[in-house]
């Protein structure tokens, strides 16, 4: 055989080689990853079960108790968290959503409620583009028509709002009053919540959209409402702001720890987020 053949043949056979180890190093990793793949997928459903049956192991929301966050799924914004807020003051919620949202606050509601204007109901949260004055309040009663004509409308003393949550007169029963249909012709959609807790603050969640309202206490779903496709929550000014209680109900409602999330919440989510923000101290004595 000539010289050059067997030279020929020697690098026909390296490169032969060279190929084959390269192909067989490439079908290892390629296994490697197709077994690596199955495992942290198997791991992901038994961490999910965990999560929704036992033990918060993923964070979806700020104060979940969860070990292992989620990207950009817990932005939240708070207020209301160094002090209760004065009477009707506002919260520093920049662009506030008109629905297609969630809440959480804490609440105190003690037996002082009922010590002054008895006959007025305790709105102790309302948006509004401005705080609501003390005289265009004197008169409200509480009935969902005398509370809808003073927080909806263009009036010196109405604000535009679609949602207003008050305390009975004379019972602790919370109302949320979600205003739907139009701007023109709007009603107020009232749901309710029997016997509140007194002088223990309770986390209160609200997840708001266009198709429904839920309520949830303590991370428990308390009662959903669900909005007729032509009855939907009315539109409102993104520049509005929500207030704290307005100062005619008299004593003993406060509210703090409010935090907002700009997309509704799952109730996987609500019940890991039920714990109290507001330590002992946190509510001074009405």
């Amino acid at each position: 055989m000539p010289l050059a053949a067997l030279f020929y043949n020697l690098d026909d056979n390296s490169m032969e080689s060279t190929f084959d180890i390269v192909g067989s190093t490439a079908t290892s990793v390629l296994g490697y990853l197709y077994y690596f793949s199955i495992f942290f997928f198997l791991l992901f459903l038994v961490l999910f079960f965990i999560n929704s049956t036992i033990y918060p192991v993923f964070s979806f929301m700020d104060g979940d108790g969860g070990l292992l966050r989620v990207p950009t799924s817990n932005a939240s914004t708070n207020t209301f968290t160094k002090a209760p807020p004065a009477w009707d003051l506002s919260g520093t919620i920049p662009d506030l959503a008109c629905s297609g949202y969630t809440m959480t606050l804490d609440v105190l509601l003690q037996n002082s409620f009922m010590s002054t204007t008895a006959t007025r109901p305790k709105v102790f949260l309302y948006r509004s583009p401005q705080p609501l004055p003390g005289t265009a309040l004197t008169d409200l009663v509480d009935t969902s028509g005398s509370i809808l004509s003073h927080f909806v409308g263009t009036g010196a003393n109405k604000g535009d709002s679609n949602m207003i949550l008050w305390f009975n007169a004379v019972v602790n029963d919370l109302n949320v009053g979600i205003v739907t249909g139009t701007s023109v012709a709007p009603s107020l959609k009232v749901t309710t919540i029997q016997n509140m807790p007194l002088n223990k603050p309770f986390r209160l969640g609200l997840v708001f959209t266009q198709e429904f309202l839920e309520v949830y206490i303590n991370g428990k779903l308390e009662k959903t409402t669900v909005f007729p496709a032509r009855a939907a929550p009315i539109s409102v000014p993104s520049s509005s702001y929500l207030f704290g209680p307005i100062q005619t109900i008299g004593m003993g409602v406060q509210i703090g720890n409010l935090y907002y999330w700009g997309y509704p919440a799952s109730p996987t989510q609500m019940m890991a987020n039920a714990t109290v923000v507001a330590g002992p101290n946190f509510f001074t004595t009405a």
